[in-house]
């Protein structure tokens, strides 16, 4: 690894930040998941998606904050920039839009803009028999689950941004708030307002059961799929996609402007 690469992995472990455990499987791991990148690639990669901070937003509670990096960019309206990036707002009539909901997963810890799971979606829907240009947004954000996506998604909607699709991709994190009794911050918002409102914040929503599970996906997959315990590497993201494509088209959801009356 470059001296770059070197210093920006010491300055990642200095920083105490939550990086991804691929670090602590060695350096030589690198080379099967980030074939196409050199050290110091790889640690400012990983350093821009683990030093980013939250920020504060109404009814989700929190949000990925705004950034611009090499290989992290996230749009100051909440969303992750795909390969090929369409417009905010979406042109009703010249774009179809579709919304990716989801967690870390879905936004894409460990890898570059280009290779998410909704950047390869960009690439696979198709464009023939589309009047209207296909564009995914990337709205998965760290510690989500179903609930704070519906209420994201319900406040896009409110906002006036309605998709032609959204896709919810969930499963981790369903287990982890198998409870549902809030996000990762609520306890602490809910301790804060309780000092300093003196008054208590609680509540649930009730949760779909509308998941897809993907998880033999891999099965046959000779070098790794993961960046660490979670989240998804390239190739894995680009076979998620393709998966997430296929089952469109076996129920014939595949993006299509509607036929004029």
């Amino acid at each position: 690894m470059h001296k770059t690469g070197k210093n920006l992995l010491k300055l990642v472990y200095r920083e105490n930040l939550p990086i991804a455990d691929t670090i602590k499987y060695g350096e030589d791991l690198f080379d099967y998941l980030y074939p196409h990148m050199k050290g110091e690639d790889i640690a400012l990669l990983l350093f821009e998606t683990w030093s980013r901070r939250y920020v504060f937003e109404d009814f989700t509670h929190v949000k990925e904050g705004p950034y611009a990096g090499r290989y992290v960019n996230v749009d100051p309206s909440g969303f992750r920039k795909s390969k090929n990036q369409g417009p905010w707002p979406p042109q009703k009539d010249k774009h179809f839009s579709i919304f990716f909901f989801g967690s870390s997963t879905s936004f894409g810890y460990g890898v570059q803009d280009s290779e998410t799971v909704s950047s390869y979606l960009q690439e696979l829907f198709p464009r023939t028999g589309l009047k209207r240009v296909p564009f995914v947004y990337n709205f998965g954000r760290g510690h989500y689950y179903s609930t704070p996506e519906r209420i994201l998604f319900e406040q896009l909607v409110a906002k006036g941004h309605v998709p032609d699709m959204a896709i919810f991709l969930d499963g981790l994190n369903e287990f982890f708030f198998y409870a549902d009794d809030g996000t990762a911050v609520s306890a602490r918002l809910s301790g804060f307002c309780a000092e300093m409102c003196k008054g208590y914040i609680s509540g649930s929503c009730a949760t779909g059961n509308n998941f897809i599970w993907c998880a033999d996906i891999g099965q046959d997959a000779t070098q790794p799929l993961y960046v660490d315990l979670t989240h998804y590497s390239p190739r894995m993201s680009k076979m998620l996609a393709q998966t997430i494509c296929d089952l469109l088209r076996s129920q014939h959801l595949m993006p299509r402007d509607k036929p004029k009356k």
